[in-house]
């Protein structure tokens, strides 16, 4: 079928949303490669000549042209226009834009100052609906390691005596048996109370005949003497149903100690299965309860089914002591479940005795109606379970003994042991995947349990573990390793790398190392085991790589690197690509440039978890839904690509040629914020530099770990009067577009207070002075953004005076639009000239101890601040990416004006001029006070 035929038979299925949008056909150009039309198409809902029911050529042409207009507009779609119109073999000529900004439909009533007249008055929203969930990538950090020298092999590994052969395990100890219940000194004794009964002897009561006889009444029967004495039959009916399994040593041993008193009076009865109803007596299994007699005696050890979810266990032993309770069966019931669990409906069939740890005693009136635990033991056992979260293997006697640590009901291990969250048999418990056991350490933290004092617990039962469960169970609890374990983890790397260990042995390591790398989650791995998974990535190469470990870490020596150099990071759409031959041409999407080798690793960050893999070149990566952040590391440093949706302050987000920018609107005024990516620069101006001044000096180096926002233009009289609803330029009669000037640096900030208060969330303030360079230069280290020479048709200044003996121009005497001239590389307009731009920092003579993270310099002389870009009326000199000048805080001067900025961690700053730092470029708190800057005259008058 081809392509027109198929796009004909799309166009009749959304047919209906094409006419509920009425969308337009002439908002963009498309002409068929194989077919002309001249006609356009149009709908029956259209106005002018209505079209046939039988579709032409041009028809479906037209057909065509209303769908490509509605993929337009579906921005955040994975495909693009372009790759549509070339499925379907047609031409697609997009009409040209500077900006595409996307703007919610709806208007809002804007809180504050009243509307102005003929403007709709609205507050920065969400992205719209239908494009909530789209993302575009930005550059949003930068971090820089230092770069150690691992070539050579520590003395740890080299003065160690290597395996031969075969890997030597240390031995393993014997295994660790639950501590009892209760001791046999005092379990023995409640006992004889419950089984003792009164029997009748060969000897006569005389006691009773000669009460008897005094009172004159005849004997009826021969009085017998009767002594204390045990039943001649005892049944005990053990309950080894699985969940059990932490008490089958307890029912062990009261079974070894009653048969020593009772020897052949004493039958036992096991339960393997209630639910099958199945007992094991006298060496074979019977099909149900094997003894049934008048008169017996029957203890029962066990939970009677109280902690069954299902209540099908309790409802067997329900009908067992309703049975037995019809043929006068005496049924005491040690019970390993708390009086809260118990259920009244049998509770009253059976004489309950509660069990726990160190406790024997009759059951009161306790219980609750329904089956299966109560709330207060399911609480307990989630706090056990976030208790055991720091083991790797769980056992009954483990889990008893943090148990009685913490204090909790004998109910909880049971429960504990048939968790969802264990698997395993019924001697041994491991958690069934690493989510399950993050989880609950997650728990453990919300809920402040001390497990420092859990740990010594767990560490006691290392013994009894194989060495590379300790090993692993020391690095998920994030301890340090004991000798014995980090120096068999530095034998198993030199027997890995030594050519002559057998390739049976090397396998045998590689297999644990994966199978500790699936059980990972997000801990951090110790070095050694860092280092072996380093030698398995090399080796094996798996699709992932565990959130711990650190691949760029690996010690050259043990893992040679295969240095790439410069690589290129390409994001566009749902893909990532690395490109090792250079920057491609032509390539959409966001694209970076940094230094890679083999060692290098890309994390995915999602809302919920964060997925790790070795990083491939000239592979594409197809992002993980939902992805948030992408961070690439290499031994160098980190680079973090934020995929950054719609800001809630903000009214639509795009990327152009320049980058990534937001448009904020109040008041029906909108302005552009632009995305300021890290990185660093030099600041200030080599001494070569013709017309600099001392202020520039030292030149330095500063780094922006993370990227800003920086407007595109500087604040327009417009905004200005939106906000304030006052103009105090002296240009107003140029137009509102024009820049904002005859403000003070307590003016521009009593704007940006009202601004923010405008816009919930914005927290706009002034840039750094270091955040104002490194925008301006935008990559470059020439006296101007554009090169060496200026001239009056790209900047607006005094053209009489120009730089370097360079070429005279116009003098305009005024200020110009602020987007009258072109942009610089990152999209910013005019940050050369117009008007001078305040910064937040103080005034300094000179940069000698200035911050080098690009944050305000926030001490030094109180009653001036920086200003930055020359204007209209200055020399050429003063617009210098470099110059720097200062300003008193309230002096109101005709080419002084403003450009807002807002920094990366803005959501935790205030309003205002008192607002806290938080980060590189964020405003810091004020000095009180007047401090006098080193120096003399501070230059010419600007």
């Amino acid at each position: 079928m081809k392509g027109v035929e198929v796009a004909y038979i799309i166009v009749n299925k959304i047919n209906g949303l094409i006419k509920k949008g009425r969308t337009w056909v002439n908002s963009l150009k498309l002409s068929p490669i194989t077919l002309k039309t001249t006609r356009p198409f149009q709908h029956p809902w259209m106005p002018g000549e209505k079209t046939n029911a039988k579709k032409t050529p041009s028809g479906r042409m037209g057909e065509l042209t209303t769908l490509f207009s509605l993929v337009e507009r579906l921005k955040g779609q994975n495909i693009s226009i372009s790759e549509f119109s070339e499925l379907l073999g047609l031409k697609y000529s997009p009409k040209p834009k500077d900006r595409e900004i996307a703007e919610p439909d709806q208007k809002i009533i804007d809180e504050g100052l009243p509307p102005e007249p003929g403007s709709s008055a609205i507050r920065p929203t969400n992205y719209p609906p239908d494009k909530a969930h789209f993302r575009f990538p930005c550059l949003y950090a930068l971090e820089e390691k230092i770069v150690e020298d691992t070539r050579t092999m520590p003395a740890e590994y080299a003065s160690l005596i290597p395996f031969e052969g075969a890997i030597e395990f240390p031995p393993v100890a014997d295994e660790v048996m639950p501590d009892p219940l209760t001791g046999w000194n005092v379990l023995w004794p409640y006992l004889k109370r419950l089984g003792i009964e009164l029997k009748q002897t060969r000897q006569l009561d005389t006691k009773r005949i000669i009460q008897s006889a005094v009172r004159q009444k005849p004997l009826e029967i021969i009085p017998w003497k009767k002594k204390r004495a045990w039943p001649l039959d005892m049944v005990l009916v053990l309950d080894f149903s699985k969940h059990l399994s932490p008490f089958f040593n307890d029912f062990r041993d009261l079974a070894l100690n009653m048969d020593q008193w009772f020897r052949n009076r004493l039958h036992i009865v096991a339960c393997p299965d209630p639910k099958t109803n199945t007992f094991w007596y006298q060496g074979a299994m019977h099909k149900g309860f094997p003894i049934v007699r008048q008169n017996l005696h029957l203890i029962y050890a066990g939970d009677l089914g109280f902690l069954d979810k299902q209540g099908i266990n309790a409802g067997f032993w329900h009908g067992f002591g309703r049975r037995m309770k019809q043929k006068h069966v005496r049924i005491d019931a040690l019970v390993t479940a708390h009086p809260s669990d118990w259920i009244m409906e049998t509770a009253t069939l059976f004489s309950l005795h509660y069990w726990d740890s160190g406790v024997i005693r009759p059951g009161g009136d306790s219980g609750n109606r329904g089956a299966g635990p109560s709330m207060k033991t399911r609480d307990q056992t989630e706090m056990l379970l976030a208790a055991l979260s720091l083991a790797v293997e769980l056992t009954p006697a483990l889990i008893r003994r943090v148990r009685n640590r913490l204090g909790f009901s004998v109910s909880t291990e049971s429960l504990a042991c048939r968790h969802f969250a264990l698997e395993g048999n019924v001697f041994r418990f491991q958690w069934r995947n690493p989510e399950s056991r993050a989880k609950y350490s997650k728990k453990a933290q919300d809920l402040n349990l001390d497990l420092d004092r859990i740990w010594p617990l767990i560490q006691s039962f290392e013994s009894r573990m194989p060495m590379e469960l300790r090993i692993e169970q020391r690095q998920k609890a994030g301890k340090f390793l004991d000798g014995d374990q980090a120096a068999f983890l530095r034998k198993l790397v030199l027997f890995q790398q030594n050519p002559d260990t057998p390739e049976t042995e090397k396998n045998r390591i590689m297999a644990w190392v994966g199978r500790v790398a699936d059980r990972a989650g997000e801990e951090a791995w110790v070095p050694e085991l860092n280092t072996l998974f380093g030698i398995y990535n090399e080796t094996i190469k798996p699709q992932k790589v565990p959130g711990g470990v650190d691949l760029t870490q690996v010690p050259e020596w043990a893992v040679k690197s295969r240095e790439t150099g410069p690589v290129c990071l390409s994001v566009h759409q749902n893909r990532l690509e690395i490109f090792s031959s250079g920057r491609p041409s032509h390539h959409p999407g966001l694209i970076h440039e940094l230094s890679a080798g083999s060692k290098s690793q890309v994390i995915f960050r999602t809302d919920e978890a964060a997925i790790k893999q070795s990083m491939t070149l000239d592979k594409p990566f197809e992002l993980p839904e939902n992805t948030v952040e992408i961070v690439v590391e290499t031994d160098t440093g980190r680079t973090t690509v934020a995929m950054m949706p719609c800001p809630e302050w903000a009214s639509g987000i795009r990327r152009d040629r320049y980058g990534l920018f937001v448009e904020v609107k109040v008041k029906g005024i909108g302005f552009v914020l632009r995305w300021i990516p890290p990185g660093n620069f030099m600041m200030g101006s080599p001494g070569d530099e013709p017309e600099r001044s001392d202020y520039e000096g030292p030149l330095h180096r500063v780094a922006f770990e993370k990227g800003f926002w920086l407007a595109d233009t500087a604040c327009t009289q417009e905004l200005w009067r939106a906000v304030t609803g006052k103009n105090p330029s002296r240009f107003k009669e140029e137009g509102v577009e024009h820049p904002v000037e005859n403000v003070s640096w307590d003016d521009a900030n009593d704007f940006i207070d009202g601004l923010n208060r405008l816009v919930p969330g914005l927290d706009i303030r002034l840039p750094s002075e270091a955040e104002w360079e490194y925008a301006c230069r935008a990559g470059t280290d020439t006296p101007f953004w554009f090169g060496w020479e200026l001239n009056t048709d790209r900047v607006n200044y005094n053209g009489n005076y120009p730089y370097n003996n360079g070429p005279k121009g116009e003098y305009r005497r005024k200020t110009v639009p602020v987007n009258f001239f072109e942009q610089n590389p990152w999209g910013l307009y005019q940050m050369h000239g117009n008007v001078w731009e305040w910064c937040q920092d103080r005034w300094h003579d000179n940069y000698d101890g200035a911050p080098d993270d690009g944050s305000v310099w926030e001490d030094g002389d109180n009653e001036s601040r920086v200003c930055r870009g020359g204007s209209w009326i200055n020399l050429g000199r003063y617009l210098r990416s470099a110059y720097r000048y200062f300003r008193p805080l309230a002096d109101l001067i005709d080419n002084n004006g403003l450009r807002l900025a807002r920094g990366p961690l803005v959501p935790e700053a205030g309003t205002g001029r008192s607002r806290t730092g938080y980060g590189p470029g964020a405003a810091r708190d004020e000095q009180t006070g007047t401090v006098t800057p080193a120096g003399g005259a501070r230059g010419d008058s600007q």
